[in-house]
């Protein structure tokens, strides 16, 4: 352990008020820094779509010093043409004679985060990787001369074209490592002129660790231990024993109210006193994804409307300012038990300092059970028991220029009314060095000799419009060649701008995957598909110009159009047509062993030729299809079901390179036009809550209106009351007016979800009355109660105690997916 020569302090808690006593003046770690996480997939897709003003707001608030999160490490997926969570990531080598830098927009994420801080460092990691490298098998390693040479041409065409150093470089996202690859990348690095690019291994669990204890010289080639989501309970000691840093490579992963805000604020603390861990990335860096996909806003601010520029700054943001805003990555900590640890009445703090001078920072931390947990992993039983504490500190004497006074900043995310990174005053430190703060429950408390941070503010970004713009037309003819055009999500596959192959200045989106990528995800049996639009449409057309490619073989080459579609392309309905001229109306999409869900219709037309382009078009409203090629009706009236909802899509049947150069989309029938309200008169105090049928089209009903706050109170928005059940009359649920802690009806308002999960899909809300849980439940008929979870089992036919959040609409549902056993959504509703 070092010592400073210039700064020996010492903190002592006294033991009256239940605190530590605490002798600093060792510094151990160094510390790496704190980072967010683009990809990992698809994650700042609708970032690049914003207006430059807001894009470059929204990138400022993420990593401009002394402004927002001031990140320090920006961590970005390497594309590898496969879906990897929320979209697919175009690589840089499609196949082995192939090679674009333009590609995608994880280079303008490292560039502009570059540019406000060059300091940041930045760390690629693949989640998947194209079918070439793996020479006709799932696994990347099997030459690990092509992978290494695949991942240094990454490293190349970052340095060349952006300008960019890459400090960390990855293996294959929590998925098995060779160490045989390992070793070799190493080798390969160091001969192609990257010898200061240090590798992370392996971004999953511990098993890494014991691989590294086992082989020295797999050891001696990695500089980092790269572990995801590490749990605050017993933990494998080769991690901590390998004298090599260890970081949460990933984390977080929760929704970005103030519930996911205190979990990353506890972890960023816990992580390096149980763990001896000296950085932390959280996935996800921006949630630029639609609502629809998975982990909806599970990120530090969420930007999903390029079509309106408004974008939300999460309570996230500011969790992270406590550290990075007062913090440079190479302080270093100070021991546990010596400036780090635990506090007796609960809560973690650190203490980080800089080894060149006499500045340091301490963040202490007493984030409740309730609302400290991270989706993943679970909590120990006894974990984060805490309650406010008076803590008094001594700074030892025998150093020079002592602080008088320590800059003080305030967050709290768990009370009712939340504090988001206030400067209070100043922590005066005595002349003997002493000083005190008094921690509350739900506090993040930062002290430090930095003067310089702030909470920094952009005018307020334009009104929120959760509606996707109808009409749409898309913009491929304006887009820059190898990038998508605008609205346009990759799920499987990657659709890219070029020129057309007849010779012309026209541009067309083009498929580009030509055989089965190495998949991190799940095996990956959809054709390509690029979806855009609202989750909750139901009664849209599209309709596109499209066109197959000369060449094209496999036993059903053809273009499909859809509606209704959900992420993974099982839902909804399909038109397709093939070369041959046989078209069909399928459930879902295509999938690429043939095995599609369900057929609706089928028939002919004249067989098509290669490479001309074909106006397509389907429509879907209520419970009819129709369907048309070039403005001829190829279906009337086909009967699908009415309940499902999802995207507009466009995709291949195959792994070939598809084209369309035109899509537009619309509304059709009626109900778009409806102002039909369901509540005769406004909610008020006493209101019965009953289910009804959910809106269609993403449209909103005020009945249908909730706020979920991270406190678990349920508010019905439009009122601004409380749902409230009442034990003692059969669990009937009503509004009511909405309490404070402490008021002895609090515990019927508080409706605990897993917050992280309740977005997408069915989770319970419930509610505890002592040692008896409470589910909230609705029934077909309309009736709304609750209902002791011990009792006996009911007619899940008729009736669910499980309900899905859509942010869009702000509605409670009965489903995520269509369930066919209940028939269309049923939602939460208030109504007098």
């Amino acid at each position: 352990m070092a010592s400073r020569g210039f700064l020996l302090f010492s903190m002592a808690a006294h033991v009256a008020f239940g605190a530590e006593s605490i002798d600093l003046g060792q510094l151990v770690q160094r510390f790496d820094g704190i980072g967010g996480l683009s990809g990992g997939g698809g994650t700042s897709r609708l970032l690049v779509d914003y207006p430059e003003q807001y894009k470059s707001e929204i990138m400022d608030y993420l990593f401009l010093p002394n402004f927002g999160a001031s990140l320090q490490i920006c961590k970005v997926e390497i594309g590898g043409d496969a879906q990897s969570t929320d979209g697919s990531e175009p690589s840089h080598m499609h196949s082995s004679d192939d090679l674009d830098f333009k590609r995608g927009y994880e280079w303008w994420i490292m560039k502009e985060a570059k540019r406000r801080n060059p300091n940041v460092k930045l760390y690629g990691l693949s989640w998947a990787f194209p079918g070439w490298i793996g020479n006709g098998t799932k696994n990347p390693f099997q030459n690990p001369s092509i992978l290494a040479n695949y991942t240094t041409q990454w490293l190349q065409g970052a340095r060349d074209v952006y300008g960019l150093e890459i400090d960390y470089i990855g293996l294959w996202n929590e998925r098995q490592y060779s160490a045989t690859y390992i070793k070799f990348l190493r080798k390969y690095l160091d001969d192609h002129d990257f010898k200061n690019t240090q590798i992370v291994a392996a971004d999953d669990n511990r098993f890494i660790c014991d691989g590294m204890k086992e082989d020295q010289s797999l050891a001696d080639t990695i500089s980092v231990v790269g572990l995801h989501y590490p749990y605050d309970g017993s933990y494998d000691h080769n991690c901590t024993s390998l004298g090599k840093p260890a970081w949460a490579s990933e984390e977080s992963s929760s929704y970005d109210d103030l519930n996911g805000a205190a979990c990353w604020a506890r972890v960023l603390s816990a992580h390096f006193v149980l763990h001896n861990i000296t950085a932390s990335i959280m996935w996800n860096l921006v949630g630029s994804y639609y609502y629809g996909t998975s982990w909806y806003a599970s990120s530090m601010m969420t930007a999903d409307q390029p079509w309106s520029g408004y974008y939300k700054v999460a309570p996230v943001i500011w969790a992270t300012a406590h550290y990075t805003q007062f913090t440079e990555i190479g302080w270093k900590f100070t021991a546990i038990g010596s400036g780090s640890g635990q506090l007796k009445t609960g809560g973690y703090y650190v203490t980080l300092a800089d080894p060149n001078s006499n500045n340091f920072t301490i963040v202490i931390e007493k984030i409740p059970r309730d609302h400290g947990l991270c989706v993943r992993p679970g909590l120990p039983p006894d974990e984060l028991n805490v309650t406010g504490e008076l803590v008094k500190f001594q700074i030892q004497k025998g150093y020079l220029n002592g602080p008088t006074k320590l800059s003080t900043w305030r967050s709290n995310f768990a009370k009712d009314k939340p504090i988001l990174f206030q400067k209070i005053n100043d922590t005066l430190v005595s002349d003997d060095g002493e000083f005190e703060i008094f921690v509350d429950w739900g506090d993040v408390v930062t002290l430090s000799t930095i003067q310089t941070a702030q909470k920094g503010m952009h005018p307020k970004p334009p009104v929120s419009k959760y509606e996707f713009p109808l009409p749409f037309e898309s913009n491929i003819q304006e887009t820059e060649p190898s990038k998508e055009a605008f609205g346009f999500a990759d799920q499987f596959g990657i659709f890219e701008v070029h020129p057309k192959q007849d010779g012309s200045d026209e541009l067309t989106m083009r498929q580009m995957v030509p055989e089965d990528p190495i998949t991190w995800w799940k095996s990956q049996n959809s054709a390509p598909v690029t979806m855009l639009g609202n989750l909750e449409w139901q009664d849209i057309e599209i309709e596109v110009s499209v066109s197959i490619p000369a060449g094209t073989s496999g036993q059903y080459p053809g273009a499909c159009v859809a509606t209704r579609s959900d992420q993974l392309w099982n839902q909804g309905v399909s038109l397709c047509v093939a070369l041959a001229g046989n078209w069909s109306l399928i459930r879902g999409g295509w999938k690429l062993n043939g095995r599609n869900i369900k057929t609706y219709a089928t028939g002919s037309i004249s067989s098509l030729t290669a490479g001309k382009y074909y106006k397509l078009k389907l429509v879907t409203v209520n419970d009819l299809a129709q369907g048309f090629f070039e403005d001829q009706q190829i279906l009337k009236d086909v009967e699908i079901p009415d309940i499902e909802v999802g995207f507009a899509a466009i995709g291949p049947t195959g792994e070939f390179p598809l084209e369309f150069d035109y899509a537009r989309i619309d509304r059709a029938g009626p109900s778009w036009n409806s102002t039909e309200k369901k509540c005769k008169s406004p909610a008020k105090v006493g209101s019965v809550l009953t289910t009804d049928a959910c809106t269609r089209n993403a449209r909103r009903d005020e009945g249908l209106m909730w706020e979920m706050r991270s406190n678990w109170q349920l508010v019905h928005t439009p009122s601004g009351l409380c749902a409230q059940a009442d034990l003692s009359s059969g669990g009937q649920v009503h509004l009511s007016e909405c309490v404070s802690r402490g008021d002895d009806v609090r515990k019927n308002q508080e409706f605990r979800n897993a917050y992280a999960l309740v977005r997408q899909k069915l989770a319970q809300l419930t509610l505890q009355d002592g040692s008896s849980i409470y589910s909230l439940q609705g029934t077909l008929s309309g009736s709304v109660f609750v209902r002791n979870n011990a009792s006996e089992e009911f007619n899940r036919d008729e009736q669910w105690d499980q309900w899905v959040y859509f942010p869009n609409t702000m509605q409670l549902r009965n489903q995520y997916t269509a369930d066919f056993n209940l028939g269309a959504p049923k939602c939460l509703r208030a109504c007098s």
